[in-house]
């Protein structure tokens, strides 16, 4: 999101050009967050990042927050918030981030029909890249913030005209690249052009799809499995996403030594969108009483992703050093919960106990790093005590993970 030599350079300058202190502050509150040495003052910190933040709004008539700087800062706040575990604050940073592009109309950069657009024609093409991976930022932030609390999205994909982002490697030399839409990207032939980071953001938009879905309650025929509204569209949303997987070129494909954290994410992501797909359809069977066969299908479909998550993760050779998403964790905890529900109900994989033992190790792993991943490690354990299954997590793993007795909520 934010070109670091442009940064530096902007930095050596006069304090009238120097980037926004907000900024400076919410950089400071996450990089000390993840320091051993300097966490002891990130809350302090990121307070001071919220103040600068909050007076900027406050100065004047509100035009000085008018800036990429300012829904920058915003979205490291949220970030920094969530990690932290303080999701409603987190969810109304987002709220701020996205306002302030759209505002500033950062998702019309590229419209052939918007007079501002035409007007930032006389900025460098480094300069809108950063303006058009701030707005991808905010994009993917109120995306996940929807997915966390279950509330509707503030960012719709038909009113965007901004291209997706360009290589890092583009990025960091400053070389211009052709762009690609996200209405471009949905066709399979795009995709051998998509970088790591550009296809992390498309497949964003999927999950987007899939949260209306999850919130269906303005949707037609969700008791009719055959013609509904709501299944038909759930039936195009699996082919879709199955398609991408058949589809991803090979510089998207995952190894088994891959350290493209990107890519990692990128996989995850679009295994833990089939399961939230399938978890809602199971959910739309138990309440309309309809057929069980669409429940079972849904649920192997369900295992067969979360076994997925649990491949990729224990592929990864050193978790503790790899810079993961910081929704690695929460897509973690999703996929557990599909191990617990086969103990529990079905039965139906035997190797349940153990794949739920790797995630819990997994978690515990990012946990020492990430604090919304001691969120999930502890709702996770949470959830083993309630469903009464620490007797089927090996006590190597319950070593492991520090539990030499059964936890209780």
């Amino acid at each position: 999101m934010i070109h670091k030599s442009r940064f530096y350079r902007e930095l050596a300058q006069s304090p009238i050009h120097a980037p926004l202190v907000p900024l400076r502050y919410a950089m400071w509150s996450i990089a000390a967050s993840l320091s051993s040495k300097h966490e002891g003052i990130a809350e302090s910190l990121y307070h001071l990042a919220r103040k600068h933040a909050e007076d900027l709004e406050m100065k004047d008539s509100g035009k000085y927050m008018l800036s990429p700087s300012s829904a920058q800062s915003w979205y490291l706040l949220a970030a920094y918030e969530a990690d932290g575990g303080f999701f409603t604050r987190a969810c109304m940073s987002v709220a701020r981030c996205v306002k302030l592009v759209q505002i500033m109309g950062l998702d019309q950069l590229d419209s052939s029909y918007n007079i501002e657009s035409r007007m930032r024609r006389s900025k460098s093409w480094i300069e809108i890249e950063e303006e058009r991976r701030t707005f991808w930022a905010s994009y993917f932030a109120d995306r996940w913030a929807s997915t966390v609390n279950g509330k509707p999205m503030s960012i719709h994909d038909a009113d965007i005209s901004t291209y997706l982002p360009s290589s890092e490697a583009n990025f960091e030399s400053e070389t211009e690249e052709l762009g690609i839409s996200l209405e471009q990207a949905s066709s399979k032939q795009v995709l051998p052009d998509l970088s790591p980071y550009a296809a992390v953001i498309f497949v964003t938009s999927a999950l987007g799809q899939c949260l209306t879905q999850l919130l269906p309650r303005t949707r037609q025929g969700l008791a009719d499995a055959k013609n509904g509204e709501y299944w038909k569209d759930h039936r195009h949303l699996d082919t879709w996403i199955s398609g991408i997987f058949m589809h991803l070129p090979k510089h998207l494909r995952l190894s088994e030594s891959s350290t493209d954290a990107n890519l990692v994410f990128l996989h995850i992501n679009l295994h833990v969108m089939l399961i939230l797909l399938h978890q809602a359809a199971i959910r739309m069977v138990a309440k309309y009483d309809l057929d069980l066969n669409i429940k079972e299908r849904s649920f192997h479909r369900c295992l067969a992703s979360a076994q997925a998550i649990k491949n990729i993760i224990i592929s990864i050779e050193d978790l503790q050093s790899l810079p993961v998403s910081m929704w690695t964790g929460y897509c973690l905890y999703i996929s557990a919960g599909v191990f617990i529900n086969d103990l529990r109900f079905t039965n139906l994989v035997t190797t349940s106990s153990t794949d739920l033992g790797h995630l819990l190790v997994a978690l515990k792993l990012l946990s020492t790093r990430q604090n919304i991943s001691t969120f999930a490690f502890n709702m996770l354990k949470c959830d083993i005590s309630k469903a009464g299954l620490w007797s089927r997590v090996s006590d190597e793993v319950r070593r492991t993970i520090g539990l030499d007795v059964e936890v209780m909520c």
